[in-house]
């Protein structure tokens, strides 16, 4: 019947009509022909093990996927609205926006550095809170001098460092634009 939604109700009502009126329960219930019939149901069947299967699997996937998260994550996006910026005394600007997220339960204090490219500074703060859980994006201006960069484009890393856990740390490369 599809009005049937599976709640099993009818079987309850069933078995206390049964009850009252000194009949055997079971008039409707879950079973096979075979045990209709009088035979017994295996319940170790190919399905039934193939389900269990399937489900120990997807249980160590999980369980893999929660024991290996990192609990850190960083992107850095160069800013393409402008390339590079040259400053009045000569140095070359780069704008990025960088994503920061603390997958971590605790709150951490993260410290940003910058490496790839000789005497490049980062400006303003290196420094941020972000609690258990929180996503921060960041507005970033690294400075290099055009003497220190060899190529167009010159690549480099950022790395954040929880200063209480230095172990929980996030890289992320992204490229240092010049003038041709």
């Amino acid at each position: 019947q599809y009005e049937c939604i599976g709640c099993a109700l009818c079987i309850d009502a069933c078995d206390s009509i049964m009850d009252k009126m000194g009949y055997p329960r079971g008039l409707i219930r879950y079973t096979s022909e075979n045990e209709l019939e009088g035979g017994t149901t295996h319940w170790l069947r190919p399905r039934v093990i193939g389900y269990v299967t399937m489900l120990i699997v997807m249980i160590a996937v999980f369980s893999y996927n929660v024991a290996s998260r990192i609990p850190l994550e960083m992107t850095v996006i160069r800013d393409r609205n402008q390339l590079f910026v040259e400053t009045a005394d000569g140095a070359i600007e780069n704008i990025y926006k960088l994503h920061l997220v603390n997958m971590d339960g605790n709150p951490h204090t993260f410290t940003l550095t910058i490496d790839g490219i000789e005497g490049a500074e980062l400006l303003g703060r290196s420094r941020y809170d972000l609690e258990g859980g929180e996503v921060q994006t960041i507005s970033l201006r690294v400075r290099a001098r055009p003497e220190t960069l060899t190529a167009p484009s010159t690549e480099m890393t950022f790395t954040a460092v929880a200063e209480d856990m230095p172990s929980l740390r996030a890289v992320a490369e992204s490229r240092f634009m010049r003038p041709l």
